[in-house]
């Protein structure tokens, strides 16, 4: 039998609480986002450079095509 692992997408990240929590639940964080710079900072230093994604939701989601509804 198969099983897939579980992954989740983290926005509004700040320094990743819940990247912590997923990873105990044996879940992996694939995607985080967050517009706080500082907070980028120390995500980055506890989970690795490029671990994080500095910038507007917003403008992500445009980026991919997709138009947020405000």
């Amino acid at each position: 039998m198969t099983t897939n692992k579980l992954k989740a997408l983290e926005l509004f990240a700040g320094i990743g609480g819940f990247r912590l929590g997923m990873a105990n639940a044996n879940i992996q964080t694939v995607w985080a986002n967050d517009i706080n710079e500082l907070c980028c900072k120390v995500y980055e230093s506890n989970f690795g450079k490029d671990s994080i994604v500095l910038g507007d939701i917003a403008a992500q989601l445009r980026a991919l095509g997709i138009e947020p509804e405000v």
